[in-house]
Order: C-alpha cells, then structure tokens, then sequence
C-alpha cells in the first residue's frame, strides 16, 4: 500500500502537467472555433450583401445584363434589360447552364470566357446572340461580354460574373462609316479608295503568279446630254443601271468602281492572255447597248474604253491608272475603241 502511495505521488506531477497541456488545447480549439464561426458568419453575411448589390446591379442594368455563374457554368443571377431584348428571362436563364440557357452558336463563344473567368481570368469578347429560341430566331443583336472572376475575401474564385452591353446600333454605324468610306453613295459599288486598294492586292498577286491584269477605264459617251434634258435626277438612274449591269456581265473576281460622274473602272485580275482584256470590253460595249428606259425615254448607252495591262504596260498601280485614262481619251477621241490594245493579238477568250 505505501509503495502504490509513492507511486501516485511520483506520477502526480507528470499527470498534472498533461491535464494542464489538454485543457490549454481545448481553450485554443475552442477559440479557434470560435474564430472560424465568426468568419464564417461574416462571410455568410457579406455574400448576402454582395448578393444583394449584384441583384440589384443585375435588376437596373441598362441595354445589357449582368449573369453571375457557378463552377458547373449554371446561372445564379440574370437580369437587365438586354434579357428582354433577346426574348429571354431571368426565370429562364436562372438555374440554367449556358448549354441550356443560350443557342449554340452563342454558348460555343461563351463558354470558354465563363471557364477563363472561374480560372481568375478576365476576358473581354463580343457574342451574335439571337433574338428569340431556335427554331423562333427574330434576327440577331451584338454584345460586347466581359466575363471576370468573383473573389472571396481570401482571394479564392467563388463564381464567374459576365456583364453583356448590346453595341448593335453601335456596330451597325460603324459599319456604315466603313462602308461609305469605300463605295459611292449613289451606286454602291467601291470608290477610288477601295479600288485602289483591290488594285494593290492583285498586282501583288500577279507580281507572285506571273499572270496578266488589266484595268479598264470607262467613260459614257454624251452623257451631259441626259443631264441636260432629262435632268439631274434622271441621270443618276441611268448611272445607276449601268452600274448594275456592268456588276452583272463581270466574274465574281473582279470589281467595278465609279470614280465619279460617268467614269466607271473595271479590274481584271487572273488573265491568262492579253486579248482577254479585249474580249471583256466588247462584252461590256455589247451590254451597255442594250436598250435602257429612263422616265418613258428609250436610250442606249455607249462608252469609251481605255485599256492597261500589267506588266506589259506598267508595273505601278498608279501609273497604270494614268495609262488606262489616257488610252481612254484616245478611245474618245476617235483613235481607237480598244486603247492601247490596238494592233495586239489575244490568243484565247477569257474564262
């Protein structure tokens, strides 16, 4: 009995020591729990708050909206106007993957931006959204979509945010800027600017292929007369059927440009011969012929027609203007309906 007593004497500041050790972790885990409930709670009510302002972001944003997306790409928040717009939805779209929620020539362009946003990435692309469910599509309208990576407090990505503004009007007057830049107003058909630019291109190609290209320069004959007689008015109709039947007697390759006035251009790339300039300037005189009807007034068209060919007349997109315009004037002035064409054999007909 008095060697137990010993023994539990002799152990009794050992065991004390480890009670005093556990109660310490105890009141340490039970802080630290306590810790963690109080982030937790913050957390929880900061979300709330952040719901609330995205909800309410989400619910006023004007011409476009605002979708907030988890990591299996499903919507948890849609709203703004632009849903209206394409005949969707906050219902429709809330609860909802982007497989669901979208067309699929829409969610093929998105989906990779909603991955790139959950990876903490920004991305900025603009999305052909369609009006209406297939098979129901009223057209399409343009948005301009950044998607970018929803961050808690410690940085981690909790979702993925997509903010869609509609630019439809603005890229549609975009591209009407563009392309009054670079076509007649009357006609629709390229101006000087543009051919020139075609001009530049195909003499680069045929640098490259070792082909023939021409450029034919047109001039109507007597038009003033129309403008005079007929009017103004009327004038512009006859420029414009000849605009549309010059298009019209031409390949798909090559381009008819008005400079202005009663001056058209013809481009001719992929000759394979030098008469075949020739032979598309007879097909041109022969169409131009055919009656046209201007305000119950009968008329044929003829014109002048100047021909250059590249290399064997110059190798410069502007000089081979200058030479074409030249071999035009002769053509007008009597000397010769072919330019400088005169007296060269072609060995085949053009394609």
């Amino acid at each position: 009995m008095a060697d137990d007593t010993e023994r539990q004497l002799a152990e009794g500041p050992e065991q004390n020591a480890e009670m005093r050790a556990i109660n310490e972790m105890l009141v340490i885990a039970a802080v630290r729990h306590q810790e963690l409930a109080e982030v937790a709670r913050e957390s929880a009510e900061s979300a709330l708050k952040s719901g609330e302002l995205y909800r309410l972001l989400a619910e006023n944003f004007p011409n476009g909206m605002v979708l907030l997306f988890d990591h299996d790409l499903r919507h948890v928040l849609a709203g703004g106007s632009g849903l209206a717009a394409l005949g969707l939805s906050k219902e429709v779209l809330e609860g909802t993957t982007i497989w669901e929620g979208f067309a699929l020539p829409a969610y093929r362009q998105i989906e990779p931006a909603y991955r790139a946003a959950l990876a903490g990435e920004t991305t900025v692309l603009e999305v052909q959204f369609p009006v209406g469910m297939p098979p129901r599509e009223e057209g399409k309208r343009t948005y301009q979509v950044h998607t970018l990576p929803v961050r808690d407090e410690r940085g981690s990505v909790l979702i993925g945010m997509a903010v869609a503004q509609d630019v439809t009007e603005q890229r549609q007057a975009e591209e009407t800027i563009r392309w009054q830049a670079h076509h007649d107003a009357l006609t629709g058909l390229p101006n000087r600017a543009l051919l020139r630019d075609r001009l530049d291109q195909v003499l680069a190609m045929a640098e490259r292929s070792g082909e023939l290209a021409a450029l034919l320069f047109l001039d109507l004959d007597h038009f003033k007369r129309v403008n005079d007689t007929l009017g103004h008015a009327a004038g512009d109709r006859l420029l414009q059927h000849v605009s549309a039947r010059l298009t019209d007697c031409l390949q798909a390759e090559d381009t008819v440009a008005r400079l202005g006035g009663d001056e058209f251009v013809v481009l001719l790339p992929s000759l394979q011969a030098v008469g075949d300039a020739t032979e598309v300037a007879k097909k041109i005189r022969a169409v131009l012929a055919e009656p046209i009807t201007i305000d119950d007034h009968e008329m044929a068209v003829t014109a002048s027609i100047g021909i250059s060919l590249f290399p064997n007349d110059e190798r410069e997109a502007a000089s081979l203007m200058k030479h074409a315009d030249a071999a035009m004037y002769r053509s007008k002035e009597g000397h010769s309906a072919r330019g400088t064409m005169e007296g060269q054999r072609h060995d085949c007909d053009r394609p």
